[in-house]
C-alpha cells in the first residue's frame, strides 16, 4: 500500500511519533480556553512519559501534515463548559489511512479548586489509554507487525525498549528496558 509522505526518511521513527494538536475550546470567555490549554499540556506531558512514544506539539492552526508534525498518529479533540462541568472530547486517528483507532468522551465536574488535580487525573488516563503497554499505539502496531504468532503485546512492548536500547545504549534506555 502507499503511504503519506512524511518528513523522516525512516518510517520505523514515524511509527512512534504522535502529534498533539491543541484542545478546541468550544466555550467563550478566557477561563474556558486557558482550561482547554492546561488539558493540552496536561496530556502532552503524561505522553511524553512512555519513553517508546515521541510526542510533537502542533501549534494553534498548524496542519497535521505540516512540518515536523507528520507523525503516524495525531491527536486532537474539543472541550465545553457549563458553569461548573466541562465535557472533553479527543480522538486518536491513524494518519495513514484516517482511520479514527480511539476516542474519549467524558464529562467532568470542574472546582477552581480542583482543576490542576482533574487535569492530572484525566491526563493520565488518556495517556494510558493511548501510549500504555495495552494502549491503542502499541497494538495498533502490533497487528500490523510479524508477531501475531506469539500473540503477545508485551512481547512486542519489550522488543521495542531493547530496539531502543540497541540503537542508543544510554543507562536510561537500559533502565527502561529492565523495567518493562
Amino acid at each position: 500500500k502507499e503511504l503519506a509522505p512524511f518528513a523522516t526518511s525512516n518510517l520505523e521513527e514515524v511509527n512512534y511519533m504522535i502529534a498533539v494538536k491543541p484542545l478546541r475550546n468550544l466555550s467563550p470567555g478566557e477561563d474556558a480556553q486557558l482550561i482547554a490549554e492546561g488539558f493540552t499540556e496536561e496530556i502532552m506531558m503524561e505522553l511524553s512519559r512512555y519513553s517508546h512514544i515521541h510526542v510533537i506539539r502542533l501549534a494553534e492552526g498548524e496542519s497535521r501534515r505540516s512540518g515536523a508534525a507528520m507523525a503516524r498518529f495525531y491527536l486532537e479533540g474539543s472541550m465545553r463548559f457549563t458553569e461548573n462541568i466541562a465535557k472533553i472530547s479527543i480522538g486518536v486517528t491513524d494518519s495513514f489511512n484516517q482511520q479514527l483507532l480511539w476516542s474519549f468522551q467524558e464529562k467532568i465536574e470542574i472546582q477552581n479548586d480542583s482543576i490542576i488535580k482533574v487535569q492530572e487525573d484525566v491526563a493520565a488516563t488518556i495517556a494510558l489509554q493511548i501510549s500504555g503497554l495495552q494502549g491503542i499505539i502499541c497494538k495498533k502496531l502490533f497487528e500490523e507487525s510479524n508477531w501475531d504468532q506469539i500473540r503477545s503485546t508485551q512481547a512486542y512492548v519489550t522488543y521495542i525498549h531493547y530496539h531502543r536500547y540497541d540503537k542508543n545504549p544510554t543507562e536510561k534506555n537500559a533502565a527502561d528496558l529492565t523495567e518493562k
